[in-house]
């Protein structure tokens, strides 16, 4: 059932951790309309902007999707990326809780974890669908050169020069992938002139 329904992976199997709850900080995925709605439309599009605030849980509701994408689907390259390598590398840890997590009932491949520098998981190897989860930082030309199933891009409206970054993620989009940008709402950045559609080559192009 959950290869197959999202939404339903998320929310049944899906368990987050949070710091402000000292008696119990590690919960479900609550039931939410908005996260359904990413659900729903992480699978119909082949770009999605999630304009976010506090607590909305749409980084957790992401990390969730870059798991599912992984181990439900054949030889997926899944990317997240952030401003830099340190910060990707936590997203990385953040989807390996999610699976450290997984109730026993949730089927699951077995994972193997390739330490980065800092000491938490750049990647996350899943042998039996041949998919990886990578940490990726912003620089342009590490994001060229990679071919990803899924860009699950975080915080870009914070970024320094996101214009070079969001211009190498493009070729990936337009070859196949897809791509899930997550970022607070900012005035005057990119991310909010690609919510409003008001920049030439936006998603609309792709």
């Amino acid at each position: 059932m959950w290869m197959q329904n999202r939404f339903e992976f998320l929310i049944q199997c899906v368990y987050t951790y949070d710091e402000t709850d000292k008696e119990h900080p590690v919960k479900l995925l609550p039931n939410l309309p908005h996260i359904k709605q990413i659900a729903i439309d992480s699978t119909k599009y082949k770009v999605l902007l999630v304009p976010k605030s506090r607590r909305m849980q749409a980084t957790w509701t992401t990390s969730g999707i870059d798991l599912h994408v992984a181990m439900y689907s054949k030889f997926a390259r899944v990317f997240i990326v952030s401003s830099d390598q340190t910060k990707s590398d936590k997203l990385v840890s953040r989807v390996r809780f999610i699976y450290d997590h997984l109730p026993e009932h949730c089927p699951k491949p077995e994972m193997a974890v390739r330490l980065g520098k800092s000491g938490d998981p750049t990647k996350l190897i899943f042998k039996e669908t041949g998919s990886i989860i990578e940490g990726l930082s912003k620089e342009p030309d590490k994001i060229r050169q990679e071919g990803a199933s899924l860009l699950h891009v975080e915080e870009i409206a914070f970024w320094d020069r996101p214009d070079d970054a969001y211009k190498a993620m493009l070729p990936t989009i337009q070859g196949g992938g897809q791509m899930i940008m997550v970022s607070s709402a900012r005035d005057g950045t990119l991310f909010e002139q690609l919510v409003r559609d008001q920049i030439v080559d936006s998603v609309d192009a792709i």
